[in-house]
């Protein structure tokens, strides 16, 4: 009987200390989790702070995309009223070469 229960009292005396064991290991975890969640918000603050430093790139992109084109826009119809004029003179020039005679000099 007295080895029964010096067994029983062993057997307590483990389980008292698995779950001192596992209330720690739980503990250890609760503090993990936390430090986690601590993280998470870290992430998500710096994600917001790329995504709005994200849309003012790309609004800064489009500005620049926009007066970009309007430059080019700008440009090419210089270039073709300045293909007109040369024609134009060109014309001209050569009404007035059949118009007096003249041979071209070039």
């Amino acid at each position: 009987m007295e080895e029964r229960l010096e067994r029983m009292e062993e057997m307590l005396a483990n389980l008292i200390r698995m779950v001192g064991e596992m209330k720690k290991d739980q503990l250890e975890m609760k503090q993990d989790i936390g430090k986690v969640k601590e993280e998470i918000i870290e992430v998500k603050q710096d994600q917001k702070a790329m995504r709005e430093e994200l849309a003012q790139m790309r609004e800064g992109n489009e500005k620049h995309y926009h007066e970009t084109n309007t430059r080019f826009f700008s440009i090419e119809i210089d270039h073709e009223h300045t293909w007109e004029k040369a024609v134009q003179n060109e014309r001209e020039l050569s009404k007035l070469k059949k118009q007096f005679d003249l041979k071209d000099f070039t």
